[in-house]
């Protein structure tokens, strides 16, 4: 054994794609734009995710008009 998940062939299936719940969204949307520093906030009310998975929509940070901006 490898110790590498995805090496074992044994990597858990749910309709023919791969789980992966190992990240979570436990901070509240105050706590993340003070810890981004994020000067736009296009998230409207964004709810705590006790597991996000592959299909899960989740606050993304990028740079609009050379701003750091949060959006889902």
């Amino acid at each position: 054994m490898s110790g590498n998940v995805l090496d074992e062939g044994w990597w858990p299936r749910q309709n023919g794609a791969g789980i992966c719940n190992l990240y979570a969204l436990t901070k509240s949307q105050d706590e993340l734009r003070r810890l981004i520093e994020v000067a736009v906030d296009h998230t409207d009310n964004l709810p705590s995710l006790l597991s996000i998975f592959l299909n899960t929509a989740v606050p993304v940070v990028h740079v609009a008009d050379g701003r750091r901006t949060l959006s889902k």
